[in-house]
C-alpha cells in the first residue's frame, strides 16, 4: 500500500485586505481573499503533486478546486459568474466566461443551467449576448449552442434540433437540407403486381378524385401542410401509383388490341 505526506500551506490564512480611500466618503474597501495549497508526496516515486484551492476550500481534492459562494438568485434571468479567462489582443480584451443562469423562476438546480461564452471589451457580456455560445441544462438534459440571441443547434434528450429550440424528433431542421446521397428504409410496392392485388377500376379512380381531390390513398394539402411527407412512406407510394399507371396501360393496351382484330374481323367480311 501507498502512503502519503500531506502538508497543506495556507498562503492566506485568514485574509488579504487592500484598503483605497474614497475621496467622496472617506470609507475604505476591503477584498478578502483565502487560498489554499496541498503538497501530496508518495512514497513510491517521490514525485510531489499540488492541489489548488480556491474560495472556502480547506482541503481541495482536485488540482484545481474553487467555490463560489455567491449564490444564484431566483427569479428567471438571474446569473452570476463562475469563471473568466480573460486574454489581451492588443486593441481588445477577450473573455471566455462561465456563468451560472436561472432559466426559470425558483430556487433549486433544476431550474439552472451553465452558459459558456465569449466577451469582447465589455460587450456581449452577459448570457443572451455572448459569442459562440454552449449551453447545459442538467435537470432538462438539454445542450443548446448558438450566437447572441440566436440558437444554431438544440440537443434535447437525443434529439437534435438545427435551427430549433424544441426538436420532437431524432433530427428536426428548420432550413434546407443539401447531401450527396440519402439512405432511406422502407417498404416497397410490388404488391401492387400480385394476382389478388385489388386494383381499382378507373370509373372508381374518377369519382374518388371528384369527391376527395386526390388519388386514392394520397393525402390532401391541407394534411401534407400539417404533417409534411414522410419520405419513405411517399416515394413507396409514388411507386405503387406508377405501378397502377402501368397495369391501366396494359389493360388498355389489351383493349386497343382487341378492338383492333373486330375491325379486322368487320373489313374481312
Amino acid at each position: 500500500m501507498k502512503t502519503k505526506i500531506i502538508a497543506t500551506l495556507i498562503l492566506l490564512n485568514s485574509s488579504m485586505a487592500f484598503a483605497q480611500d474614497d475621496q467622496k466618503n472617506d470609507s475604505v474597501s476591503t477584498v478578502i481573499t483565502q487560498s489554499s495549497i496541498t503538497n501530496t508526496l508518495t512514497s513510491s516515486d517521490d514525485r510531489l503533486f499540488h492541489r489548488l484551492g480556491l474560495g472556502d476550500i480547506d482541503d481541495p481534492t482536485a488540482m484545481f478546486s474553487a467555490f463560489q459562494g455567491e449564490p444564484l438568485q431566483k427569479a428567471k434571468g438571474d446569473y452570476i459568474t463562475l469563471y473568466s479567462f480573460i486574454t489581451n489582443c492588443f486593441y481588445n480584451v477577450a473573455y471566455n466566461r462561465l456563468f451560472l443562469v436561472r432559466d426559470e423562476a425558483g430556487d433549486e438546480w433544476t431550474t439552472a443551467r451553465f452558459h459558456e461564452g465569449i466577451s469582447i471589451d465589455d460587450s456581449f457580456s452577459k448570457p443572451g449576448e455572448t459569442r459562440t455560445w454552449w449551453e447545459r441544462d442538467p435537470y432538462d438534459k438539454i445542450q443548446s449552442w448558438g450566437d447572441g440571441s440566436e440558437t444554431y443547434m438544440t440537443i434535447n434528450r437525443g434529439n437534435v434540433g438545427i435551427g430549433i429550440i424544441d426538436p420532437q424528433n431524432k433530427l428536426d431542421v428548420n432550413g434546407t437540407i443539401r447531401a450527396k446521397e440519402i439512405k432511406v428504409e422502407s417498404n416497397w410496392a410490388d404488391f401492387v403486381f400480385k394476382e389478388d392485388y385489388n386494383l381499382l377500376s378507373l370509373e372508381e379512380v374518377e369519382q374518388h378524385i371528384a369527391s376527395k381531390g386526390t388519388l386514392p390513398g394520397v393525402p390532401s394539402e391541407e394534411e401534407v401542410k400539417v404533417n409534411g411527407v414522410n419520405l419513405a412512406e411517399t416515394n413507396a407510394l409514388l411507386l405503387q401509383k406508377i405501378e397502377e399507371l402501368t397495369l391501366y396501360i396494359i389493360q388498355q393496351e389489351k383493349r386497343m388490341k382487341m378492338i383492333e382484330m373486330e375491325i379486322k374481323n368487320i373489313k374481312a367480311n
